[in-house]
């Protein structure tokens, strides 16, 4: 059952206009007689019910707040500057503009009247630019340098000639590997010597990046340049001593690159995996 129209005194259902209503803070409800005013006249009592915008009446409760000035100060500045109220009208007017909005009929959207301009520029066909042929391809693409050749003329009085300098002899190179980075170019030179025997002192090339710190580095390389007659003894295991990794040296290009290698599995070796995987 609604507690709304009740009593604040008796908590009895309101339902004739013998009732005052509470114009203080709670807006509560009650009897006539229940409000203390039992006293009053029966023409005091029409009135109240003639009239109720015009008299105000509050319960004790109210009526002990709003004697608190400080609290009066208060309410009054806040229902002035509170942005609830504004805040509320402009929902209400968007509410409203709306649906007065939402009432319109919406009118149809026609398809767009072609110009004069428009149909003239349509009566030309439009032509798909004419792509270039394609290059052949083999025809003008860079050949391989043909090999250099050596002059024959002998030089005489008659011949005109500008110094040259000597062709370098092809060489066999060695890569030396697994050496401490503390290693330098000489102490190799001078294995490389004892080794081998030689009696003219080889070319040594640190396999190290310009800048690099070889401290961080756990081994270095070398390359030594020695005679092609050497290259037997080079290669020979019994030539070096224990530690030294060795290999013949090898330019890799960009058009030469090194295979790796292939290792072919036998019916043996594949045997047991074949078996752990049928268990």
């Amino acid at each position: 059952m609604s507690t709304e129209n009740n009593c604040t005194k008796c908590n009895q259902a309101i339902t004739g206009t013998d009732f005052v209503l509470c114009r203080g803070y709670c807006g509560c409800m009650s009897h006539m007689q229940c409000s203390g005013r039992t006293g009053v006249t029966r023409a005091l009592m029409n009135y109240f019910t003639t009239h109720r915008k015009n008299l105000y009446w509050m319960c004790d409760n109210c009526a002990e707040l709003f004697e608190n000035s400080h609290l009066r100060s208060i309410t009054k500045i806040a229902d002035e500057k509170s942005p609830l109220m504004s805040l509320t009208e402009a929902i209400s007017n968007l509410q409203t503009e709306i649906k007065q909005l939402s009432s319109k009929p919406v009118p149809p959207v026609l398809p767009p009247v072609p110009s004069a301009q428009s149909s003239a520029l349509r009566r030309w066909p439009t032509i798909d630019p004419v792509r270039p042929a394609k290059r052949p391809r083999g025809l003008d693409l860079p050949q391989k340098a043909a090999e250099c050749q050596s002059g024959s003329k002998q030089t005489g009085e008659n011949v005109v000639s500008v110094p040259t300098c000597e062709i370098p002899a092809d060489k066999f190179w060695l890569y030396l590997s697994r050496i401490r980075p503390n290693v330098s170019n000489e102490q190799i030179l001078a294995m490389v010597r004892a080794n081998i025997e030689m009696d003219t002192d080889p070319e040594v090339v640190k396999l190290v990046a310009k800048g690099v710190d070889t401290s961080n580095m756990t081994f270095i390389s070398f390359k030594v340049g020695l005679d092609p007659a050497l290259k037997a003894v080079a290669l020979d295991p019994s030539t070096w001593p224990e530690g030294i990794m060795f290999r013949e040296f090898e330019e890799y290009s960009t058009r030469k690159f090194r295979k790796p290698s292939v290792v072919a599995l036998t019916p043996t070796s594949a045997t047991p995996h074949a078996d752990k995987m049928q268990q």
